[in-house]
């Protein structure tokens, strides 16, 4: 119920880092004008990481961006599976296969599960291959990162934003010289991508529904 809320925020995360949104913030403190040049979504290839109820709304929005949208799944679909929206996908790849397009990647976007094969994936060897400057989004958990890993890409250039909803401790630290949350290439929001009217009243609904499902002895869905 709150899967396209969750993806028009990472959208929104991808958007502020490409025009650089903090440094947005630090031109308008210093009076500055048309500073700094930032970059358009469009063009962009992008890989989600599942194709869950997140990343199929995910895809129906970034289409109509004129960007190249790849799929990292657990297994690849057949081509009959294949539908209205799963078309609008490039290339289906497994995580195994992540290097073969790593280094064409643009905006990396993580709104799969958290499990104990995938705990701190996101490391040194996941980001040795990926293109210069690249963007990662996480909306998904906290422990998909290796922090540490993570700050040493933002620190050299090799991840050119990170953009995140979640962290690796929740509620987030509130120390201001937290390295991540600091850093002047980080967007960070509190976990709220599906915070919004739409996805409560929706909730709301489905939690109304079952109970009166299970009033009259009825299976409860959604």
């Amino acid at each position: 119920s709150n899967a396209l809320s969750c993806s028009e925020h990472a959208i929104f995360l991808s958007l502020a880092l490409l025009r650089d949104y903090n440094e947005l913030q630090n031109s308008i403190k210093s009076g500055l004008l048309g500073l700094p040049c930032g970059k358009t979504i469009y063009g962009s290839n992008i890989a989600i990481f599942g194709l869950g109820g997140i990343g199929l709304e995910l895809v129906k929005r970034l289409c109509v961006f004129g960007v190249n949208i790849n799929a990292v799944v657990r297994k690849v679909p057949n081509e009959e599976l294949k539908d209205n929206i799963t078309r609008h996908i490039g290339k289906f790849i497994t995580i195994d296969s992540w290097d073969t397009i790593a280094h064409d990647i643009d905006i990396i976007i993580l709104c799969c599960p958290l499990t104990k094969d995938n705990f701190g994936m996101v490391n040194d060897k996941f980001l040795e291959n990926v293109k210069t400057g690249c963007i990662l989004i996480n909306i998904a958990r906290g422990g998909l990162l290796n922090y540490f890993d993570v700050l040493k890409a933002l620190d050299s250039g090799k991840l050119g934003g990170l953009g995140i909803d979640v962290y690796h401790t929740e509620p987030f630290p509130t120390n201001s010289d937290d390295p991540i949350l600091s850093h002047p290439k980080v967007i960070a929001t509190p976990h709220v991508a599906g915070v919004t009217q739409r996805s409560y009243k929706e909730m709301a609904e489905i939690v109304s529904y079952n109970v009166r499902q299970i009033l009259h002895d009825q299976p409860c869905t959604g």
